[in-house]
């Protein structure tokens, strides 16, 4: 072990003495700086005035020694109330001060002179108080509304009932012909009193109309019967639908279907019917004349033969009614009326 020579061969006092020279230098703050350099450490870490590198500052008033001009300038504004610092700013045109800036000077001229120096806007006036320091027109209206309780906002009319003044919005005064006073029933009591001629909906009144079905005159407003027929009651209507509304005749109509039956069907048809004397033979209704209400019917369909003609057989025709046709369709059996 190599040992220093202050401490001699003994270890433990070389211990303790780089123990010393650690604590110094943790204290300084200075790791790296050993005892021999605190003195030197001490002397960097002055301050420029502990060392008197500014020279001392005198106050002109009362000749008080600072050790900085800053020192001295705070203490004369304090002490004597004058500031040495010579003022680089706007003047007041009213008494004449310095101030640092604009906003300093409208701040000093509004609290001490009580007089704003922003310039006032051109703005419209008010017409109830004259006032007129307004940006804009909208700020005049929102003025009066709140200061006077009236809004001067709109176009002013008439009232269409009662006459009185009334301000719309100018989108409004373009898209109505009519305007009512607000808060108030006088839009109610004009529509009440519309009635009609002066209606807004009047059309001409009711007129008169022809029935589709008996031609009786019948009376109605042109707006409920545009484009479709006028019957007298419900019954008329029952009675021209039952008539009109079948066959080719029928709004759905789209041309129905016949079936061919060959040459010789409408032949071999009369004569089925003069054979069965014009009478179902199921049921033995009669419907008269003009047997709407008959049908002939093919015992065996026509579709199993090989020819239509051949179909038509007496044989194998037999008179029917609507309703019993229904019935007796797709039976291979020929019906026999009862005695």
């Amino acid at each position: 072990m190599i040992c220093s020579p202050s401490t001699g061969n003994n270890p433990r006092i070389h211990m303790r003495s780089v123990l010393l020279q650690n604590h110094e230098a943790r204290r300084l703050k200075r790791p790296d700086v050993g005892a021999s350099d605190r003195a030197s450490w001490s002397t960097r870490s002055m301050s420029k005035t502990d060392r008197g590198t500014e020279e001392p500052t005198e106050c002109p008033s009362c000749n008080r020694s600072f050790k900085s001009a800053q020192g001295m300038r705070s203490h004369h504004a304090q002490v004597h109330g004058e500031s040495l610092i010579e003022p680089d700013g706007p003047e007041c045109p009213t008494c004449g001060d310095v101030l640092p800036s604009e906003a300093g000077l409208k701040r000093h001229h509004k609290l001490v002179h009580d007089e704003s120096l922003v310039n006032k806007p051109s703005g419209p006036e008010c017409p109830t108080c004259g006032r007129d320091d307004f940006e804009n027109a909208r700020g005049m209206k929102c003025h009066h509304k709140m200061a006077h309780g009236e809004s001067i906002a709109g176009i002013q009319t008439e009232c269409s009932w009662c006459g009185d003044d009334v301000r719309v919005l100018p989108e409004n005064h373009r898209k109505a012909d009519r305007h009512f006073c607000k808060n108030t029933d006088c839009r109610e009591k004009w529509h009440r009193s519309r009635t009609g001629e002066e209606s807004a909906s009047w059309e001409g009144g009711k007129e008169t109309f022809t029935c589709a079905n008996c031609g009786s005159d019948v009376t109605r407003y042109p707006s409920s019967v545009e484009g479709q027929n006028v019957f007298c009651d419900p019954g008329c209507y029952t009675d021209w639908k039952s008539t009109q509304m079948g066959g080719p005749d029928h709004f759905n109509w789209k041309g129905g279907y016949e079936p061919y039956y060959g040459e010789n069907w409408l032949e071999q048809r009369r004569k089925a019917l003069d054979r069965d004397g014009h009478t179902c033979q199921s049921c033995g209704h009669a419907p008269g004349d003009d047997d709407r209400d008959l049908d002939v019917h093919h015992v065996r369909p026509v579709r199993t033969f090989a020819e239509p003609e051949d179909a038509n057989a007496l044989e194998n025709l037999v008179s029917l009614c609507r309703s019993c046709h229904s019935t007796w369709e797709g039976v291979p059996v020929r019906p026999e009326l009862a005695d």
